[in-house]
């Protein structure tokens, strides 16, 4: 039992993208660091908040955070791609656990329901759909969102069920056998995945409740993108 609570302390790297966010990111940032202080099978940890070029004074806002745990990215390219990205390849430590800005997933409970898996895992998927949640999405992103799985499981037969979830823990060492995405946008976790299964790495989806909190994000100017980076990747 002692051995296996050793190994549960985990050091873990939290990789946060983020663009136009200057209203809600201190006080999101805020909370996830209380968060994570309050979980015990956290030993060591550093917040690595990836800004990408923003049309507000988000740079400015990041600037004021005064922790020590939060390492501080300033990218004049936007892309939530590249954003996490540039954020893992300075992770120090071996697990990295991304998440979007706006945090809408319940982190304490993600790491617990991840215990029983990272020893055999190498990614861990905060999923919406390998159990039956309501979630808090919109109908407007609901549709696109099936459309989009929908695609990507014909195109590349990705088995896994959320292709696009907001939360994963990733082992920082399989970037030795795959490469980083290329992608720079939302595709990044496609393209993931899709390497990461051909390479026929160990997966693993927990069931996650997602709160939907407001953001800028405009579905009409994405999936334009996203059906675009989605195309690169397919004659890739």
């Amino acid at each position: 039992m002692k051995l296996f609570i050793l190994f549960m302390k985990l050091n873990i790297s939290f990789v946060v993208p983020t663009v136009d966010s200057s209203k809600t990111i201190n006080k999101n940032i805020s909370q996830l660091e209380k968060t994570i202080n309050s979980n015990d099978n956290i030993k060591d940890y550093e917040i690595i908040l990836a800004a990408q070029g923003s049309n507000d004074n988000t740079f400015e806002k990041i600037k004021n955070i005064k922790s020590k745990k939060v390492k501080k990215l300033f990218i004049k390219t936007r892309g939530k791609g590249i954003g996490i990205t540039s954020g893992m390849k300075i992770a120090k430590f071996p697990w990295i656990l991304m998440i979007d800005d706006d945090i809408p997933y319940d982190v304490q409970d993600f790491i617990k329901k991840s215990e029983k898996l990272i020893k055999k895992n190498e990614i861990i998927i905060g999923s919406r759909y390998v159990k039956k949640i309501k979630h808090e999405i919109p109908f407007i992103r609901k549709v696109p969102s099936f459309c989009y799985r929908t695609l990507v499981r014909i195109l590349f037969s990705i088995p896994q069920k959320d292709i696009q979830a907001g939360i994963k823990l990733i082992k920082k060492n399989i970037f030795r056998k795959i490469h980083f995405p290329q992608g720079i946008g939302y595709v990044w976790d496609t393209e993931l995945l899709y390497d990461a299964n051909k390479k026929k790495l160990k997966i693993a989806e927990i069931p996650m409740f997602l709160k939907q909190n407001p953001n800028k994000l405009s579905v009409r100017s994405v999936i334009p993108k996203m059906l675009k980076d989605i195309l690169k990747l397919w004659f890739k």
